[in-house]
């Protein structure tokens, strides 16, 4: 047994994050496996028959499932049953039930169209064998050439030959250059690759959910930030995109919550139901000229918004308030004495004053008249509250939809019901751990453990906006454990993903495709 480090032990290394992670996921393992232990193996089937079998009975459940989800929103919509917590589990082993169907439709085609295309891991092993090959060709002559410098040694054998240096240097310049030649079209190719499978696996996903919802459609259209005008083009295009990602009727719901700012941001990107929105305004200086004629010299200011609408009596109330005293007729008297006024201001001053003039217009509807005003040399700039609105930053296309789909989440009990249900299911008697200075997490067997995050007291959780990334841009192995290809490295995959191979976790993503398919669904 491990002594306490007060009594002079060790820390002991079971407290290690990456043990008690490791113990947390063979938890879940274990708990998976009893879940299963009743079902007997079914026999292995390797003929096109067997997979057109599986393709009916895979429709037929589609159809079974279907009809569970209508049935479980009925009564998640029923105010009579809404926070009934076995009608909450029905929902959500609904959403599972359905969304496991579709991921299993869904991943035959993903197989067969990688295959098809040249994508899938045999094809990627083969191509990586290759430029492991021609790189080894490489290193090769260069070892070759390496071994046979002596012969361009001088006679005493401590230096090169003028004409041998020159030969090897233009052997080492032409093997650097057909090294990097290698890594660049073998990093172009990964590249690709990595793109075209995230492609296919999302046309494919939404090409089956589009059987049972509409997505992009009118509402998708509607959905436009309140600060759209202040977008780019290319911003306001992957608005629109990332939007037509979710069903119809779910941005609808998303569109009546109000008012939504999009911002790009270098910052970690963020969504929040109401910020507060600053803005930034730059004041004028103007003298009061009422009290500088009485008194010979200028003693106060007013910082203002607009010299001209305070002459015509609007603007701010910081104006109305000032004008009494910022104007004074324009007569020949007193252009005489501000001129005076003004003069002795800018004596030994580098920023001069100036004298300007409005038209100003009586409260009581007389006739408009020329008034003069004079204007400093400063300007104040302030930050105010204009509003509070909902304000979702973004970096790029995958960080957009993670925001957007916590936008969707947002006071739509039809999302946060089964999310926050499906968190308590997989984290059931394991322990928080800290993620960040005041954030918590639960590790479990999530494909990260960002996504154990638990949000009291809001709808949101990052189950949906997580999987939403690993189902449009592939992000987290797309949750089925595909690791990032980089054909020049070991074996093909990236520095990350051979360190530590993402974790496939199938269930997430049915619960992704399960809500896509079923929440805020029209029923009828």
């Amino acid at each position: 047994m491990c002594r306490a480090v007060l009594d002079g032990g060790r820390r002991c290394p079971c407290t290690r994050g990456d043990r008690r992670r490791a113990y947390q996921r063979m938890r879940y393992a274990a708990r998976q496996a009893a879940a299963a232990a009743g079902a007997p193996d079914p026999a292995p089937r390797d003929t096109d028959g067997a997979e057109q079998a599986d393709s009916i009975t895979l429709q037929d459940r589609r159809s079974t499932t279907a009809a569970a989800i209508d049935s479980a929103l009925v009564a998640l919509r029923d105010p009579d049953r809404s926070s009934d917590p076995d009608v909450h589990e029905a929902y959500l082993n609904a959403v599972l039930d359905h969304g496991a169907v579709v991921r299993d439709v869904a991943g035959q085609r993903i197989e067969n169209t990688y295959a098809e295309r040249g994508l899938d891991d045999a094809s990627v092993g083969a191509e990586a064998t290759a430029v492991a090959a021609e790189l080894e060709q490489i290193e090769a002559r260069w070892r070759e050439t390496k071994s046979g410098s002596s012969a361009y040694l001088t006679a005493d054998g401590t230096s090169f030959t003028a004409e041998g240096a020159t030969a090897l240097d233009e052997a080492r310049n032409a093997y650097a250059a057909a090294k990097m030649a290698v890594y660049r079209r073998a990093g172009d190719r990964s590249k690709e690759i990595n793109e075209q499978r995230a492609q296919i696996a999302r046309e494919i996903y939404y090409d089956e959910l589009s059987r049972e919802r509409s997505f992009g459609g009118p509402a998708a259209e509607a959905f436009v930030p309140s600060n759209t005008a202040k977008m780019t083009r290319a911003d306001r295009a992957m608005f629109s995109a990332t939007a037509a990602l979710y069903p119809d009727d779910m941005v609808e719901h998303a569109n009546n919550l109000g008012d939504m700012l999009a911002k790009r941001s270098k910052a970690r990107a963020h969504y929040t139901a109401g910020a507060r929105q600053l803005s930034r305004r730059t004041r004028t200086e103007v003298f009061d000229l009422r009290d500088a004629m009485e008194y010979g010299r200028f003693r106060f200011n007013h910082f203002i918004d607009s010299p001209a609408d305070m002459a015509r009596g609007a603007g701010s109330i910081r104006d109305r308030y000032s004008a009494e005293n910022a104007f004074v007729p324009r007569t020949p008297d007193n252009e005489r004495k501000v001129g005076e006024l003004v003069a002795q201001y800018n004596d030994s001053r580098r920023q001069h004053a100036t004298i300007e003039y409005a038209t100003a217009i009586p409260k009581d509807g007389g006739e408009p008249y020329e008034v003069m005003y004079v204007k400093g040399p400063r300007k104040r700039v302030t930050t105010e509250v204009t509003g509070i609105s909902a304000e979702l930053t973004f970096s790029d296309a995958s960080s957009m939809t993670h925001e957007l789909g916590h936008r969707m989440e947002d006071r739509n009990p039809e999302i946060s019901t089964a999310t926050k249900a499906f968190l308590r299911r997989r984290t059931a008697g394991l322990a928080p751990e800290r993620y960040a200075r005041s954030e918590m997490t639960v590790a479990d067997g999530f494909a990260d453990r960002y996504m154990g995050k638990d949000y009291a007291g809001t709808h949101h959780t990052e189950l949906f906006s997580c999987g939403m990334e690993a189902v449009a841009h592939g992000r987290f192995g797309g949750l089925v454990g595909r690791p990032q290809v980089f054909l020049p490295a070991p074996g093909g995959l990236s520095i990350a993903d051979r360190a530590q191979r993402p974790k496939p976790d199938t269930e997430h993503l049915a619960l992704v495709l399960g809500l896509l398919a079923a929440a805020n669904k029209q029923i009828g």
